[in-house]
């Protein structure tokens, strides 16, 4: 065999290895972040259940005096949160989403302490609406929701449509999903535009710049993405409703 002959042969030896393992690599770096999102839920569990209870316990002191739980949820309007709140992190935030929120769920509780993150791996829009009237029926609402809900299913306008009708007249913010190619935020921003108490949070504009901040599968914030995620939040939050106006 000659030299040119045996170099050929290692360089075909090896384009068939990168081929097999090639796909290999990918398939275990994606179940590597599922297996970092499962534990995340299980985090982001807990959490919820603590601010669950925390914002239970609130109710009860504040219903033993005036008592925030006896506004009617239609009486939850900006002007009213303009006058009690000066920075979003100071706000009962709810926020309702999938596995991108999920991954950023530690950051947001950091930024939002008296927040309260649903946030459940694999969830479509449906099933957030789902989770959304359970709140609604509960009182458990907070000041202001946080969708993340376009990364799993095609969302239609009635579906947005629906979320608000369910918000209790609250000020909703949308955020746009990253890495996924579908309509979702055209459809998203449609809605929000015929609203007065809805309004866009671009995470995909703001993040595109940034691959840094985004995890091998193109979709999630890792763990400096989470942290800029849970600011523009907070940011976007503050502006919209002119909070540091007052």
């Amino acid at each position: 065999m000659t030299v040119m002959s045996l170099v050929m042969a290692v360089v075909c030896c090896y384009g068939a290895y990168g081929l097999v393992t090639a796909p290999a690599k990918a398939k275990a770096a994606q179940d590597e972040i599922e297996r970092q999102l499962r534990q995340a839920q299980i985090e982001a569990d807990r959490k919820k259940k603590e601010a669950l209870e925390a914002a239970e316990k609130q109710k009860m002191e504040e219903l033993a005096g005036k008592a925030r739980n006896e506004i009617a949820p239609e009486d939850v309007t900006i002007e009213m949160l303009q006058k009690r709140y000066d920075d979003a992190t100071e706000m009962y935030v709810t926020g309702i989403g999938d596995s991108v929120m999920l991954a950023a769920a530690d950051r947001l509780y950091e930024k939002f302490p008296r927040g309260y993150f649903d946030a459940v791996f694999g969830s479509s829009i449906y099933e957030c609406t789902d989770r959304l009237i359970e709140l609604e029926a509960q009182n458990n609402l907070g000041d202001v929701l946080v969708l993340s809900v376009g990364t799993n299913s095609y969302i239609h306008p009635e579906d947005c449509v629906t979320i608000i009708e369910h918000s209790g007249g609250r000020p909703t913010f949308w955020l746009t999903t990253y890495g996924v190619s579908n309509d979702s935020n055209e459809i998203m921003q449609s809605v929000v535009s015929q609203y007065d108490n809805a309004f866009m949070i671009d995470w995909e504009s703001y993040a595109m710049p940034h691959p840094e901040w985004i995890l091998d599968d193109h979709l999630h914030p890792n763990d400096t993405g989470s942290l800029e995620y849970a600011q523009l939040i907070s940011q976007v939050i503050t502006d919209s409703l002119g909070l540091k106006e007052n």
